[in-house]
């Protein structure tokens, strides 16, 4: 009999026998994880150079290959008992299918539990490149499989950048994960860290189960292990448990909740340290956020955070807070936006955390609770609108008085294609009624012009410039607010956009007098091939025909003399797609003097290649009590570079050159020289709390791809400050 008339005798053996589908794929290697069951009653499709039956005995020789259901099994012979559904091949056997490849020298499986074992093992997961070799692997059916004696690594290679030496290593498709156990983890081939139980992700789906565990140590809580177990509730929910153990404080117990709708989502976290050995009681913080809408137009925002002491974030700062925070803030609103109608009811607080002696400001006022709303009739003509506000404001030491503010105004607009025309004339009343005390009012009108034009030129070479010439009126009338309480005020810095406001302060407890013109111009140059506004410029002042006579204690008004404000300029210039600059300046014509200039220039190759060089100038940057002024004289440099596919740099550093010293300095460094690992380094000189003390940290971070992260988070504390959303430095972290 010839090896072709042995192949279809072979075939015909399974026509007539229909193998069942465990006996085609599972039964000879078992289904791989996230391969699906072939159909009752499939037929595999298998070649040989030579088969022999005996009964229910067959034993195929000579370039066997299976394949059935995306799947594919090549040996050397097998032999196949039809009564015990059994299949042994011990010339070894290679497998290929959807999620797994494996070799082995032997192997011995049920093909109706699809169970079996199989010896002197190479495998390889394809869903994250996870490998190793296996003494045996033993198939448990359900897609489970144990791995005895075994290794695991994402690394390629016969010498793996980390590896783990594992007595036993359980791998679940159905969940996704892996378990080890008595694991020793080996970089360079040198063992570092033994641990009796770990468990890792084999996939990209989220799974409950224990995260990477963080170490660290210093000398106010000695030395630190924090074990995170993740809790996959469903789709939309999931949660965190942190136990965190502070050799010289005690155990905290942190947590976190979140969840996600079609319009809600939110959080609620939490930490509790009960008595602190080192403060001698007990710490805690919660936090709440929650965003979300109801229908079209009612909305709903929570964000609440409240700690035990000033000192928390200080001694205790973790993922779930900073360090740096002076004032938690306690807010939930409830709004109503509509056509016409937009509405707010809030209630809010402030927790202190840290002194704010630097900018010797008082506490902010509680808002307990205020109600907003501005109404606007149609555009079809005129408008009439109406914005109100009833705010009750209360802190300690201070009367609690509900402030009424109504501002009713009437509007004109038209706008066309070359020029536009804007009017308003409103009233403002605005009571203040103290619990105790007499009730203070103060009523002002005011009214507005603002006109523009929008001119445009093609010059000779093609470009197209623009220039916008606009005016804007203001006449605002005078009364004394000197006896008005101050619950929100504050002078906003002077910039070219905030020449044309109605009010030279922010907040509703001081209105300026005001009758002046604005005067301002801008220009722009643009390429005709791209669009883009190569250079644009910018030039305004404010005009003032009487002296101002409202002012606020303590702030003063920046950028403003008796009558006129400062000139303030704008440019930006953008020669090339990649580099750009840009430059602010306030000048005041009288004295011939800078108050405040800021200079940046930029390199921008897309988000792994950044680079900016910046300068700021600050005179009298605050009026304080005394009649002392501050300045501020600033550089800051700031990189994030991708310089090849292995290294990458990332770098802050914000020097006084009043002071000659360093404000702040971060400096990283990352090295990935495989998809299997990456480690990275930084430094970070900074103020620690509000009398100016300055700590210094040097932080380490080492990822092992498909096990996680050991160590110091570090890019996520310099990209906040630095790297584009988006960027190859943000997206290095493994998910």
């Amino acid at each position: 009999m010839t090896g072709v008339e042995n192949i279809r005798r072979w075939r015909h053996f399974i026509l007539i026998a229909t193998l069942p589908a465990s006996a085609a794929s599972a039964g000879i290697c078992p289904l791989p994880p996230g391969i699906p069951a072939a159909e009752p009653g499939a037929n595999a499709e298998v070649t040989a150079d030579q088969a022999i039956l005996d009964g229910p005995l067959a034993t195929v020789t000579g370039n066997v290959r299976l394949e059935q259901a995306g799947q594919a099994l090549t040996a050397p012979a097998l032999e196949y008992d039809g009564s015990a559904q059994r299949v042994i091949a011990n010339d070894g056997l290679r497998y290929r299918g959807r999620g797994i490849q494996l070799s082995a020298e032997q192997a011995d499986v049920r093909l109706d539990s699809g169970m079996g074992e199989f010896i002197g093992t190479d495998y390889a997961l394809t869903t994250n490149g996870g490998r190793g070799q296996a003494a045996s692997v033993a198939a448990l059916g359900g897609e489970n499989y144990r791995l005895t004696d075994t290794t695991y690594t994402t690394c390629a290679g016969d010498e793996p950048a980390w590896q783990l030496a594992a007595d036993r290593i359980e791998l679940d498709r159905n969940r996704g994960r892996g378990e080890a156990f008595d694991t020793v983890l080996r970089v360079g081939g040198i063992p570092l860290f033994y641990t009796p139980y770990l468990n890792f992700p084999i996939d990209d789906e989220r799974h409950t189960g224990l995260l990477t565990p963080t170490l660290g140590y210093s000398s106010d809580d000695g030395a630190e292990l924090a074990l995170p177990y993740y809790i996959n509730i469903a789709p939309n929910y999931d949660a965190t448990i942190t136990p965190r153990l502070l050799s010289r404080r005690g155990l905290q117990l942190g947590g976190e909740f979140r969840y996600l709708h079609a319009h809600h989502r939110g959080e609620v976290a939490g930490e509790y340290l009960p008595s602190d050995q080192r403060f001698g009681d007990d710490r805690s913080l919660l936090r709440a956020n929650h965003e979300g809408r109801f229908g079209r137009y009612v909305g709903l925002q929570v964000d609440a955070t409240r700690v035990s002491d000033e000192a928390y974030f200080e001694d205790l700062g973790t993922t779930l807070s900073g360090t740096s925070q002076s004032q938690l803030q306690r807010l939930m609103r409830l709004t109503l936006a509509a056509p016409g109608v937009r509405a707010a009811v809030l209630a809010q607080d402030y927790q202190p955390v840290l002194a704010d002696t630097l900018n010797n400001r008082p506490d902010p006022f509680e808002r307990l609770p205020a109600a907003q709303i501005s109404l606007l009739t149609p555009n079809r003509g005129p408008q009439l609108g109406l914005d109100a506000e009833v705010v009750r404001f209360d802190r300690d030491n201070a009367i609690p008085t509900r402030r009424t503010d109504l501002r009713p105004r009437l509007l004109w607009q038209h706008d066309a294609l070359g020029w536009f025309a804007r009017g308003e004339a409103a009233y403002r009343h605005t009571r203040y009624r103290p619990d105790t005390g007499p009730t203070l009012e103060r009523d002002i009108g005011s009214g507005s012009l603002d006109v523009g034009l929008r001119l445009r030129r093609r010059m000779d070479n093609g470009w197209l410039q623009t220039l916008e010439p606009r005016l804007f009126y203001l006449y605002t009338g005078y009364e004394d607010q000197s006896a008005l309480p101050l619950f929100d005020t504050a002078v906003a810095d002077l910039h070219f956009h905030r020449l044309f406001a109605r009010n030279r302060f922010v907040g509703v407890d001081r209105v300026g007098d005001a009758n002046q013109l604005t005067a301002g111009v801008t220009t722009r140059f643009i390429e005709p091939e791209s669009g883009r506004d190569v250079l644009s410029l910018g030039l305004g002042r404010v005009f003032g025909f009487r002296d101002l006579a409202v002012n606020a204690p303590v702030t003063g008004v920046i950028g403003y003399d008796d009558q006129d404000s400062d000139v303030v300029a704008t440019a930006a210039y953008k020669p090339t797609r990649h580099w750009e600059s840009r430059l602010a300046l306030q000048a005041s014509p009288g004295d011939d003097r800078i108050n405040r200039a800021s200079v940046r220039i930029g390199y921008d190759d897309g988000p792994d290649r950044h680079a900016s060089l910046g300068y700021r100038y600050f005179r009298d940057l605050r009026q304080l009590p005394g009649g002392t002024t501050e300045t501020l004289e600033q550089v800051d440099l700031r990189l994030a570079w991708r310089i090849d596919e292995q290294w990458q740099v990332i770098n802050r550093w914000n020097y006084s050159l009043e002071s000659r010293q360093s404000v702040e300095m971060l400096a990283g460094i990352g090295y990935r020289p495989s998809c299997c690992w990456a480690t990275r380094v930084a430094f970070r000189r900074f103020v620690r709390d509000a009398s100016g003390e300055r700590g210094s940290a040097l932080l380490l971070q080492v990822e092992l791809t498909g096990l996680g992260r050991f160590g110091d988070e570090i890019w996520g504390l310099l990209d906040r400050d630095i790297v584009p959303a988006g960027s190859q430095f943000t997206n290095l972290r493994y998910r």
